[in-house]
């Protein structure tokens, strides 16, 4: 028979048990509370970084240890970031969104010098469709050099710098003077899908190699987008630069006839205009959204002699380039300027573009003088309602032109000087279809003779919406003010 172990053994080992239970779930129970404790504190700390409330003076320790922990997470993030291979930097610059890329009514562009007195950059677009990514610069440079400079477009990705060699190309229509427009085209690396600047450099080759490093410097551009698909506008209208004392019931006749030909926007060039009414009555339009203004200031030292109207070429093409995110169509004409349809059709859309179909990408038209001594004075002060007395002979020098901005190279003064493909047109218009009215003088050159002229009073079935809405706009300014600047 087996011994018995004794009572008093007995029980001392069942209270060891018990006690050894005891103390094995007391202590995961604080473990356990120890853990949510942390992760209650981590998540506090976390608001606490993103918030703008101040942080307490003396904080807990457990939040110290949240605190901490954060921190290290932040470092490890970063230790990987800037230990990405280059190819993996390169896929997320191109793989940005488009929102570094200026928008098509910005107006922070100036005449910036490569070299004073020399070469200078305007503005750059980001043009793609031709399929190859290309950016263009509007530049300004001394006729005859465009053989001697060696000129180059760097993009930068991250650390990297990729230089490219730019292609020079001279607008058509620089009239031999010292200064002329260019376009500078830089074919875009691979590698970047969407940049957001380009430096342009340059070296003065006349000057030889030693003195590569002296004449070499390098002007960012912000870069401009293009996107015909998203333009907002189906009709707009580029105005050359204005100066001087530009009348202001001129601009606001002049926009509300065009709004009533179908333009829905306008872009304005401010060489240098003298009177304040004017910049007022721009603001107003510019307030609704139907105008752009965009400073244009030459640099100092180029006076009238140097460059072609005051850099009109220029203006008309980086209008052009522009107006492919704005417009469907653009016309580039003068405040005394307005395309009109004789057809029996009111509106540019429905007279002109049953024209511009198929390869069809511009319409040129002769234009014919409106001289004020030939017609009559109207009650209104409207100027195209009272000059009625149209010279009989058109003329087929002083043409304008409407056209697809995103189906054109290059435009000149009057006439597409490059369609972006050669497979593209440019139409004479018929004159019994639509004509340029012009509101000035008539000047007896290029053919053109002053000497007969008849009446036409085909504007008056504008004239009572032209009417309302001119005076619309006028009461909305000072009537003395009015009256002293008519003057």
């Amino acid at each position: 028979m087996a011994r018995r172990l004794p009572y008093r053994l007995y029980f001392m080992s069942l209270c060891g048990l018990y006690l050894l239970m005891v103390f094995f779930f007391h202590g995961r129970l604080q473990l356990d509370i120890a853990k949510t404790q942390f992760s209650k504190n981590r998540r506090l700390a976390s608001h606490r970084l993103v918030s703008s409330e101040p942080k307490t003076s003396r904080p807990l320790n457990q939040e110290q240890g949240g605190v901490r922990q954060l921190r290290h997470i932040k470092r490890v993030v970063n230790e990987k970031r800037a230990n990405l291979t280059r190819e993996e930097s390169y896929i997320n610059f191109g793989s940005s969104s488009s929102s570094c890329l200026l928008n098509s009514n910005s107006k922070k562009f100036s005449y910036i010098p490569l070299k004073s007195k020399v070469f200078y950059v305007y503005s750059a677009y980001l043009d793609k469709r031709s399929g190859e990514p290309i950016v263009r610069v509007i530049a300004l440079l001394v006729r005859g050099k465009k053989s001697k400079v060696d000129v180059k477009c760097m993009f930068r990705v991250g650390a990297k710098k990729l230089v490219m060699n730019a292609t020079i190309y001279e607008m058509c229509e620089n009239h031999n003077r010292r200064f002329g427009g260019y376009i500078l085209s830089c074919s875009l690396p691979e590698i970047i899908k969407q940049p957001c600047q380009v430096s342009v450099t340059y070296v003065d080759n006349e000057l030889g190699e030693k003195y590569e490093k002296l004449t070499r410097k390098h002007i960012t551009l912000n870069i401009m987008k293009i996107e015909p698909e998203s333009a907002p506008f189906k009709f707009g209208v580029c105005i050359p630069p204005l100066f001087g004392d530009v009348k202001r019931e001129s601009i606001v006749e002049f926009i509300e006839l065009t709004k009533l030909l179908g333009s829905q926007h306008f872009v304005f060039y401010d060489f240098n205009i003298t009177s304040n009414g004017t910049k007022e009555v721009l603001d107003y339009y510019a307030k609704e959204q139907t105008v752009t203004v965009i400073p244009w200031k030459l640099p100092s030292h180029i006076d009238e002699r140097d460059i072609w109207y005051h850099g009109q070429l220029l203006a008309h093409n980086d209008c052009l380039y522009r107006s492919m995110s704005l417009t469907n169509v653009v016309a580039i004409n003068d405040i005394d300027e307005f395309i009109i349809p004789h057809d029996n059709n009111p509106t540019w859309n429905l007279s002109l573009m049953p024209i511009m179909a198929n390869n069809v990408v511009g319409l040129s038209f002769n234009s014919a003088f409106y001289d004020p001594h030939a017609g009559k004075n109207h009650p209104s002060g409207l100027i195209t309602i009272g000059n009625t007395g149209r010279s009989k002979l058109f003329s087929r020098i002083r043409t304008k032109v409407m056209l697809k901005p995103d189906k054109v190279f290059e435009v000149g003064i009057h006439h597409v000087s490059k369609p972006a493909k050669e497979s593209y047109m440019i139409k004479k218009v018929d004159s019994s279809v639509a004509y340029i009215h012009h509101y000035r003088k008539c000047v007896s050159n290029y053919g053109m003779r002053c000497t007969e002229f008849q009446q036409d009073d085909s504007l008056y079935k504008y004239y009572e919406k032209l009417k309302l809405n001119f005076d619309y706009v006028m009461a909305k300014f000072s009537h003395s003010d009015f009256e002293l600047e008519s003057k």
